[in-house]
């Protein structure tokens, strides 16, 4: 891209354009951990690497050229890397997480169809308790970063 056509995109234009290219680069750092191997692996969720070696380096390769293109935009387009604290990203995880959990209170999951006698109050009762502890992490991610007074005490 010439300096006049970068030019002639507006602060809007090339925010929008930064925005969708730094989601594009996150997913990048996520496909780039899955082709060196790493699973996560939790109670209800699991990843199974079923990448050949070779097609874990042909995607690293193409992952790479994709990383030339976008140095080349940014530059055309004098963009900023979007940096992200691992604190905002658990908080802004636990936020989106909350309104997934609150539904599958008992009074949300009468949507699906009746749900039986006597099984509401135990399952509230521990859907509450997960939302608790999903809330504690928030506050323990917002409550500051490595070094800081505020840092909490491992228990």
């Amino acid at each position: 891209m010439t300096e006049k056509s970068s030019a002639e995109f507006s602060e809007d234009h090339r925010r929008h354009i930064g925005t969708t290219l730094s989601i594009l680069d996150e997913n990048l750092c996520s496909f780039e951990r899955l082709t060196r191997g790493h699973a996560a692996r939790g109670v209800l969720y699991e990843e199974t690497n079923d990448l050949s070696p070779a097609v874990r380096r042909s995607i690293r390769k193409e992952i790479s050229n994709l990383r030339d293109l976008l140095r080349e935009m940014q530059g055309d387009l004098g963009l900023q890397p979007t940096r992200q604290t691992a604190s905002h990203l658990i908080w802004i995880g636990c936020s989106m997480l909350w309104e997934h959990l609150v539904e599958i209170e008992s009074r949300y999951l009468k949507a699906y169809g009746p749900v039986p006698a006597g099984l509401a109050s135990p399952h509230d009762e521990k859907t509450r308790k997960v939302i608790e502890r999903l809330q504690r992490i928030s506050r323990l991610a917002r409550s500051g970063r490595a070094g800081s007074p505020e840092d909490p005490v491992d228990e």
